[in-house]
């Protein structure tokens, strides 16, 4: 691939191509684990393909996830929010903007989040999972007259109608027993 990209620069500039060529050489450095070089890569180019909305949103992802490997969670959510505003129905942007809010921290955004990616056609099963997992967390975090185990259950039955044997159901739907019933063998089997 390096050798490619080499022989492209070798070309006439081109305003056309010159952008995908750093795009190009910006996807090399992030196979090769150089991850800041690689975003650099990616911010000089996602300033040039205006042209290309479907390479200008991959490659605000794909600086999100290098971002991601230098632990850098501000920038990570920023470029996964630049990749959204794009395209709000891009599933990978905002499964990334959701995951990293989450790792924020920022549990109540990601919710939102993953409340808009089960609206998001062929979604359902992600968003009703991602959603279930917050509000569990939500819920053991919460003083018990406070807890909603009611939107739980809600979301897991909308996971249940995306994929009725999904294995993530059976486990979530477990740990959701084990959370309400604490100490009762019992009820926290049943599925």
């Amino acid at each position: 691939a390096q050798a490619t990209v080499d022989q492209l620069r070798k070309l006439p500039p081109d305003a056309h191509l010159d952008p995908l060529i750093g795009y190009l050489q910006a996807q090399i450095d992030m196979l090769n684990q150089n991850w800041q070089r690689a975003i650099d890569g990616f911010e000089h180019a996602t300033a040039e393909l205006g042209e290309s909305p479907e390479l200008l949103k991959d490659a605000y992802c794909r600086k999100a996830a290098c971002e991601e490997q230098l632990g850098n969670k501000d920038l990570e959510l920023a470029a996964y929010r630049e990749a959204v505003r794009l395209d709000p129905n891009w599933a990978p942007a905002r499964l990334g903007a959701a995951a990293t809010l989450f790792e924020l921290g920022k549990l109540d955004e990601s919710l939102d989040e993953y409340r808009q990616i089960g609206r998001m056609d062929g979604m359902a099963e992600a968003g009703a999972e991602g959603e279930a997992k917050l509000l569990i967390i939500k819920n053991q975090s919460a003083p018990a007259d406070r807890q909603n185990w009611g939107e739980v259950d809600s979301a897991l039955n909308r996971l249940a109608a995306a994929n009725p044997k999904s294995t993530r159901l059976a486990l979530l739907r477990a740990e959701t027993n084990a959370c309400q019933y604490p100490g009762d063998k019992d009820k926290s089997e049943t599925p």
